[in-house]
């Protein structure tokens, strides 16, 4: 699973945005609470200016956590809401 992490990393460094969606998304599904593959992968949307879907991915997490969202993926959600007010 770490490995899957450094792959998304790699290829968002690399700007190759499928490919680093593909392996946040396995992360997701083998463990659905993992932060840094839902921070990842808002990020793979942030920087192609898909607030919407960085903001549903990590609403949708925010879902497995109950009442108790971490506060990186607050601090994220926050943030991508603020960006896309700034983009309309």
């Amino acid at each position: 699973m770490e490995e899957q992490l450094n792959l998304g990393a790699k290829y968002l460094s690399e700007l190759q945005y499928e490919q680093a969606e593909a392996a946040y998304l396995a992360v997701i599904e083998i463990d659905p609470k993992n932060v840094d593959a839902y921070l990842g992968l808002a990020d793979v949307y942030i920087v192609q200016g898909e607030y919407d879907k960085a903001i549903a991915v990590l609403e949708f997490a925010a879902t497995g956590f109950g009442d108790s969202l971490p506060e990186e993926l607050q601090e994220k959600l926050e943030l991508v809401r603020k960006l896309r007010n700034e983009a309309e």
